[in-house]
């Protein structure tokens, strides 16, 4: 709930000048409009919008570290994107992995080569980002050869310990990939069509 302001100034504008409010008399003078304004007295502005404003500035009682801490554990984090160097295609995998686990086919779509979005279609794409997800993934390496990247990565699995306990926060295995990346307008870009479409078919069936 929030306190009404400080100090409020109730402003009566006549629109017109006349003997009777609401309607002729019957003298037949001419009716006037009252507009009613509420203005903040401290800034002069209008109680609604210096309201307004005061609410847009009200910070959630929530820690966003409170949140990541109760985030999956294969959920890449900004901190692993940060621990790879700008501009290089190990950092785009993890900006790409990223958008997909937190279903967000704009980002996805930016980050995934023409070629790849041809074969895929933009809709079945966007389908497969809201309605899918992706494991943990942990960088080892990275080949580059002009254009092409081949970025070696361990495909992370969270086994819990038994049935219906929550997973543990440390990886149970890991199973050895690669993903190819091309370099599109100066910029690394996921470039693997085969790793989405099996996704894509299961959506279908």
């Amino acid at each position: 709930m929030f306190a009404a302001p400080a100090a409020l100034l109730l402003v009566l504008t006549i629109a017109s000048a006349g003997c009777s409010i609401g309607g002729d008399d019957e003298k037949g003078a001419s009716t006037s409009t009252v507009e009613v304004v509420v203005t903040d007295r401290a800034t002069g502005k209008p109680a609604a919008e210096v309201e307004a404003d005061r609410a847009s500035r009200i910070e959630s009682h929530i820690d966003s570290s409170d949140v990541v801490k109760l985030l999956p554990p294969q959920t890449v984090l900004d901190g692993d994107i940060a621990q790879q160097k700008k501009g290089t295609p190990e950092r785009t995998l993890l900006e790409w992995w990223q958008a997909f686990q937190f279903h967000d086919p704009r980002t996805v779509r930016e980050l995934t080569s023409g070629a790849t979005r041809k074969a895929i279609g933009p809709h079945p794409l966007a389908d497969v980002v809201r309605r899918t997800g992706l494991p943990g993934i942990a960088i080892l390496g990275v080949t580059v050869d002009g254009d092409t990247a081949l970025v070696q990565a361990g495909i992370l699995n969270f086994q819990p310990p038994k049935p219906g306990a929550p997973p543990p926060r440390e990886p149970t295995g890991s199973q050895p990939t690669a993903f190819k990346l091309t370099r599109e307008r100066g910029r690394w870009v996921f470039d693997q069509a085969d790793f989405l479409v099996p996704k894509v078919e299961n959506l279908k069936r």
